[in-house]
């Protein structure tokens, strides 16, 4: 009797949470086509103006490189691109639009369609080792008179570079290990700069809910100015959401918000990413 009085009381052992795999997890050969959307609506005294790009890429997965990261070949295969409250306003969708479009920049950025290159992707998400993007990007301004008659010679690289950039925060999402519910970690995507270039992104992330072989992914944003010296007293926050398939080791959606502030203007950006094959014709 004493010995199941005992038994009663001792303390009942605790099992840990279960813990579910939040990591990019491409097999050689795997092709997955994702697009994402940046809509950017900057108010200020004269008015508010409004830009949105979208960019439809798909991403074959070669081998990895047993550092954690996996190598990637990417074609561009559908560009948005539309402007609303200036002069320049244009609207250009290569699914829809069987011409070029008039606007110079949009014009550089439609001559990409189609246009391939390659990177790797960590467990993380993070983009390294972009290659070939410059160079279709070369092509592309080839074909733009207005930016050549200027003689710009920078614009291929810039525009690489937002794609670049465009990119990083599309997809380091992850914290490429295996996590419970509550689990949080910290991100600072590469090159998501704002300002004058010194205001990055720190991202903390949290684990929500795993089920059914999702992971539910809550976001808090936040961009830092201490050191931009055009805007050191701007403000910069936001939040957001992602969707991961615990089971393919892939993002299938995710959409988040952020409002900054300068002594000049305001600006609301609202980015999205969705997993979405091509119908078969």
């Amino acid at each position: 009797m004493i010995l199941l009085i005992l038994a009663l009381l001792a303390p009942i052992p605790t099992q840990d949470p279960p813990k579910a795999d939040i990591g990019w997890s491409l097999k050689p050969g795997q092709r997955v086509r994702y697009e994402m959307e940046k809509t950017t609506r900057i108010h200020m005294k004269e008015g508010t103006v409004e830009m949105k790009m979208i960019l439809g890429l798909v991403l074959e997965a070669g081998e990895g490189d047993g550092k954690g990261a996996t190598a990637l070949k990417v074609t561009i295969d559908r560009v948005v691109m539309s402007g609303s409250g200036d002069k320049d306003a244009e609207d250009y969708d290569s699914d829809r639009d069987k011409t070029d479009p008039k606007h110079p920049s949009i014009r550089i950025m439609a001559g990409c369609l189609n246009g391939k290159f390659e990177a790797k992707i960590s467990n993380q998400g993070a983009i390294s080792d972009i290659r070939g993007l410059k160079e279709v990007l070369e092509k592309s301004v080839e074909n733009v008179p207005e930016v050549k008659a200027k003689g710009d010679t920078g614009a291929a690289a810039r525009f690489a570079d937002s794609i670049d950039q465009f990119m990083q925060e599309a997809f380091t999402l992850a914290p490429g290990s295996a996590l419970a519910n509550g689990a949080t970690w910290d991100s600072t995507p590469g090159k998501i700069l704002f300002g004058a270039g010194e205001a990055p992104l720190k991202i903390k992330s949290t684990v929500k809910e795993i089920r059914a072989g999702k992971a539910v992914i809550s976001r808090a944003m936040e961009l830092d100015f201490s050191k931009d010296e055009r805007n050191p007293d701007a403000k910069g926050s936001g939040t957001g959401e992602v969707i991961w398939s615990t089971e393919r080791g892939i993002a299938l959606s995710g959409q988040w918000r952020l409002h900054v502030a300068t002594s000049r203007t305001s600006s609301d950006v609202l980015f999205s990413l969705k997993l979405a094959p091509r119908e078969k014709k």
